[in-house]
């Protein structure tokens, strides 16, 4: 028997993973999906608000419609779908991003990016998730070095998980 855990489980153990059920399941959502707990953790983390506008997101409207999960970095771009590369937006902002990154999409506005960079400081504590969140300039070169890095890492647990298939 082996596991193998999603980036849902990223940093998070199996005893968090259920406590966070819980807590999910008593807010009314009786069978919270990958996505709902991914949902919590990630409007726990950024203290309820929308790291992109602002805006406070109800803890009674978070598994409702309105409220998506953003690739800090686009994923078509990087292939990055870890919990570091994630934030929770409203879905006008989510679409609104489009498949740039949060400077790309606000940089232009030198208030709302200064309201965002402080947002980002005072709220997101890990570093590695503020400088993605923060990232100013993104070459083609390191948008190239993401992609292969990733590839990379996908084929070496594909052939890991291929050969514990086979050897079960």
């Amino acid at each position: 028997k082996f596991h193998v855990y999603l980036p849902i489980h990223e940093c998070a153990s199996e005893k968090a993973l259920s406590s966070l059920k819980k807590q999910i399941q008593e807010l009314g959502k009786l069978s919270p999906t990958g996505q709902d707990i991914l949902k919590y953790r990630l409007w726990q983390e950024q203290q309820g608000i929308c790291m992109y506008s602002g805006k406070t997101i109800p803890l009674e409207e978070l598994f409702k419609p309105g409220y998506d999960i953003d690739h800090i970095l686009p994923y078509s771009i990087t292939f990055d779908d870890s919990f570091r590369n994630k934030v929770l937006v409203t879905s006008q902002e989510n679409r609104q991003k489009g498949n740039r990154t949060p400077y790309e999409y606000m940089g232009n506005d030198e208030q709302r990016w200064n309201e965002f960079e402080t947002r980002v400081k005072t709220t997101i504590r890990d570093y590695k998730k503020q400088q993605k969140l923060l990232k100013k300039h993104f070459s083609e070169e390191e948008r190239s070095e993401f992609k292969e890095r990733n590839l990379t890492d996908t084929k070496y647990i594909t052939t890991v998980i291929y050969n514990m298939i086979r050897q079960n």
